[in-house]
């Protein structure tokens, strides 16, 4: 249990100290981490314990809502792929993982215009996605 909360709360500081750049990186390495070591249910604790984490320390949004669902997604693919501590789960969870977060925070921003404030069309879109 300490190896699960010390996990959760060490990738939400981390996270939140390194804001946009490399911002949920530490979460992401966490859930892979979780899913090569932990059972099933504690993946998901490890990535929607450490996004509240960090979103209690940079500030709650409505973009919490974006960033939660995305840690959803990113923990669906990791269970599908059965991630386990061999080089070829890793970098297929790594290769799955990191551009469905990112994929979904830009169309969540495109819903919310919380940051691109881009128009709803198309165009928009496809500016928010680059």
């Amino acid at each position: 249990m300490s190896v699960l909360l010390g996990l959760t709360a060490i990738a939400g500081m981390a996270a939140a100290v390194l804001h946009h750049t490399v911002g949920p990186a530490p979460i992401l390495a966490a859930l892979l981490c979780a899913a090569c070591f932990l059972r099933k249910r504690d993946v998901l604790v490890v990535g929607l314990g450490a996004m509240l984490i960090h979103e209690a320390i940079v500030g709650f949004s409505v973009f919490t809502i974006v960033r939660l669902v995305a840690i959803l997604g990113v923990t669906g693919i990791i269970w599908a792929l059965r991630v386990r501590p061999t080089w070829t789960s890793l970098l297929s969870g790594v290769a799955l993982a990191s551009p469905t977060y990112h994929v979904a925070l830009a169309i969540g921003d495109w819903v919310t215009q919380f940051c691109t404030k881009a128009p709803h069309t198309v165009t928009g879109l496809a500016a928010t996605l680059m």
